[in-house]
């Protein structure tokens, strides 16, 4: 198993050094809130300078829109012009930049060498994407592995369950360190729709899609509905990596609670990976927000989170952290209650290595419902989190609005780096100014001022 280490070998921090053996971003520049806090008096470096994104053994660095510029091996990558305002400066997306075993790093006085180590069994090599057979480059463990390039990766994001009917009609076989995965798809006789049973369910339609793959409804052969999620890896898909997710996944199972959604069992196929759940019938809260077009009156909405918030306080009493509330995954089942969605799903994804983990595009979680410290402390996050994420959406659910202001000509990175809320009264007249006061600490950007966890928020929304 390979692990980055980065040592500081130039300027006030000389001698320091940060370990990654797992996914994390380590963010550099003169905040407080950095991983590595430069000197506070030195111009030269910004408050949030570059951002780098670890996933053993790769690495990408981008700058954030520094004054002054990034720079590796001496080669200059982003930073804003001399005419330009910070204001302007964030409104622009800065490329990523790839670095490697020995690279440095630069800002003004400060410099960091790059280690990889542990990887002599890990290499850059060219695998063929198992949908069109063109050459992917990606790191692999062995040789035996499933990838995508990036075009059957887009396409198929927006029907992954296509791929697994393709990849069974081609009859492509597991490795063979992966014969043993658990609920592989099989056909059931010749359908006209050609849609794959999966461990004994008739696929019937499409519920939703997202970045990462999409929702369906399903029948089980005793005729009950239920859900199957469906999502791509981003990565070239090893033994190691599949035992790895599939061994998180099962330790899912012990998460029972009437109001969080039931993972009824899970597996693999290639690059795609399904996961089949307790369908509700009343879909999310961001659907039902959206068939409306209108905001979710107080009471309703303070209903629905009421019961998230019981389900995630079962979850943070048993030490566990979500990482990933947003309307999309509270969902509202036959008789109308809330129950949370996807528990541990983001995280395990990611541990295992599938999701490519860039926090610029998938599956770090959702920019508009996640705090600040999930970027700057990604890998240590905490109940207070989640009562962010909780917050979040109950806001945007009373005012179809951010905490943060992510408009799209500013880059989100830098947003959430960057912006403070937005006290819910600017959004909506009228609201109990109780409510309001719960839902502003609940999105506090600092944690300590926060709700310690969900039971403590649904504590206070139940006082009303």
């Amino acid at each position: 198993m390979s692990k980055v280490i980065i040592d500081a070998i130039g300027g006030p921090m000389t001698g320091r050094q940060w370990e990654f053996a797992e996914p994390d971003a380590w963010v550099v520049g003169r905040g407080p809130d950095c991983h590595a806090q430069l000197d506070v008096s030195d111009q030269t470096v910004s408050r949030h300078h570059f951002l780098l994104e670890v996933r053993p053994p790769e690495l990408r660095v981008r700058d954030l829109g520094s004054r002054n510029g990034t720079f590796v091996n001496d080669e200059k990558i982003g930073g804003r012009s001399k005419s330009e305002s910070v204001e302007v400066g964030r409104r622009r997306v800065y490329p990523e930049r790839e670095v490697g075993h020995g690279d440095e790093l630069r800002v003004g006085a400060n410099r960091f060498r790059v280690r990889v180590e542990g990887a002599s069994d890990e290499h850059p090599s060219t695998v063929s994407c198992q949908q069109c057979g063109s050459g992917v480059r990606r790191w692999v463990h062995r040789a035996s592995v499933a990838a995508l390039c990036d075009r059957c990766l887009e396409r198929d994001a927006h029907d992954p369950l296509a791929l697994l009917e393709r990849a069974i009609h081609r009859q492509v076989e597991p490795a063979p360190d992966t014969a043993r995965d658990l609920a592989a798809p099989t056909l059931e006789g010749e359908r006209s729709n050609k849609l794959p049973s999966i461990d004994g369910l008739e696929v019937l339609r499409k519920l939703g899609e997202g970045g990462t793959g999409a929702v369906y409804e399903a029948r089980d052969r005793a005729g009950r509905r239920v859900a199957v999620k469906v999502l791509l890896s981003r990565v070239a898909v090893d033994a190691g990596m599949r035992a790895m997710f599939l061994r998180e996944i099962e330790a899912l199972g012990d998460v029972q609670h009437e109001r969080i959604v039931r993972l009824l069992s899970s597996g693999s196929t290639g690059a795609s990976f399904y996961f089949v759940m307790e369908l509700c019938g009343g879909g999310s809260l961001a659907s039902s927000i959206g068939r409306s077009g209108a905001v979710m009156e107080p009471p309703r909405a303070v209903s629905l989170m009421c019961d998230a918030l019981e389900g995630l306080g079962y979850a943070h009493r048993r030490g566990l952290v979500h990482r990933d509330v947003k309307p999309g995954n509270i969902l509202i089942d036959d008789e109308g209650r809330g129950k949370i969605s996807d528990f541990g799903l983001a995280k395990s994804f990611e541990r295992a290595g599938l999701s490519g983990f860039t926090m610029t595009g998938s599956f770090a979680g959702t920019f508009e419902f996640m705090p600040r410290e999930q970027l700057t402390h990604y890998r240590s996050v905490r109940p207070t989190s989640d009562v962010y994420s909780a917050g979040a959406t109950l806001y945007w659910a009373l005012t179809r609005k951010t905490v943060i202001d992510f408009s799209r000509d500013v880059d989100r990175v830098t947003a959430l780096l960057q912006s403070e809320p937005v006290p819910i009264a600017r959004r909506i007249v009228g609201l109990d100014p109780r409510l309001c006061a719960i839902v502003d600490k609940a999105c506090a950007m600092d944690p300590r001022e926060r709700y310690e966890d969900a039971s403590a928020m649904l504590a206070a929304l139940r006082g009303l």
